[in-house]
């Protein structure tokens, strides 16, 4: 008895998905790997952020950009300037 060969690993990301996922970066310039990766979550499709973070980096599509972190220190020294 003989079985068809399975492809190791996880199935494919589907084009719609990818689509979505490129449509999200381009036009949410300011969204990160994982803010991009839950919208198709929400709508049941479960991929992962690093999922993202190579698709978006496979079509030349640059991350987000780094975001200050204030501290509060930091913000009542500029609250004094």
């Amino acid at each position: 008895m003989t079985h068809a060969r399975k492809d190791p690993g996880r199935p494919r990301v589907t084009q719609e998905i990818t689509d979505l996922v490129l449509l999200m970066a381009r036009e949410n310039i300011f969204w990160g790997h994982d803010r991009i990766q839950g919208a198709p979550a929400n709508l049941g499709h479960v991929i992962a952020p690093n999922t993202v973070q190579n698709m978006v980096k496979g079509h030349g599509i640059d991350p987000a950009p780094a975001r200050e972190k204030h501290t509060w220190l930091g913000l009542r020294i500029d609250l004094r300037r």
